[in-house]
């Protein structure tokens, strides 16, 4: 004799929305957040903050400033 336990979807909430994924790894396919993917291991509540690495954006700007104005002066 043997039972058998149906597994469920996984269900996560972000920031007022609900979600649902057939796995414990919710992607931004599911979730929309690009970049961003949830393991998710037990059921509980949990609180992520996701922010923009503002950094990276200005040495990224920094960077090609410098290469433009380097093109502009050796066309100058």
């Amino acid at each position: 004799l043997s039972s058998q336990t149906l597994g469920t979807n996984a269900q996560v909430q972000i920031n007022g929305a609900t979600f649902f994924g057939t796995s414990n790894q919710l992607d931004e396919t599911v979730t929309g957040l690009t970049g961003v993917t949830l393991n998710l291991k037990k059921a509980g509540v949990a609180t992520a903050t996701v922010a923009r690495d503002t950094e990276a954006l200005k040495t990224a700007m920094t960077d090609f400033v410098a290469a433009f104005n380097k093109v502009i002066t050796n066309i100058d």
